[in-house]
């Protein structure tokens, strides 16, 4: 790496080999519906409880984009012994590719029982960011 350090959301990798960098942000609640913050995200849709999608305009190139959520809870009963998931919900019920240019949707799940991921669960906030 160079040392280089740019502040702008132009700025380059030098590590993963490729011309990759934030293209979208998207800070929003689940309260709401607000979106607090966003480059890059014309919406956010409540898809049902703990299923989101996040719009991306401009579309992104192709599919290959990375896209990362933060969630954020305040209700004391998720600070327990409870695993919380975020997963990216790439492919439906026939393995069909549901990630298009402008499209992403996220599930939020929590396992309360010692199995599995299986509760869907709303937050409180959640952040995205698109890497392409």
């Amino acid at each position: 790496m160079s040392g280089l350090v740019e502040s702008s959301a132009d700025a380059r990798s030098k590590t993963i080999g490729g011309n990759y960098r934030c293209r979208a942000i998207v800070r929003c609640s689940a309260i709401d519906g607000g979106i607090d913050l966003k480059m890059g995200v014309s919406s956010v849709s409540d898809n049902g409880v703990g299923q989101f999608s996040v719009n991306l305009d401009p579309p992104m190139p192709d599919i290959k984009y990375i896209a990362v959520a933060n969630i954020s809870f305040t209700q004391a009963s998720y600070n327990d012994d409870h695993l919380i998931g975020i997963k990216e919900r790439y492919l439906d019920s026939s393995s069909n590719i549901i990630r298009t240019t402008s499209l992403c949707q996220f599930w939020i799940n929590m396992n309360t029982n010692g199995g599995g991921y299986t509760d869907n669960v709303d937050m409180i906030r959640m952040d995205v960011a698109i890497f392409r």
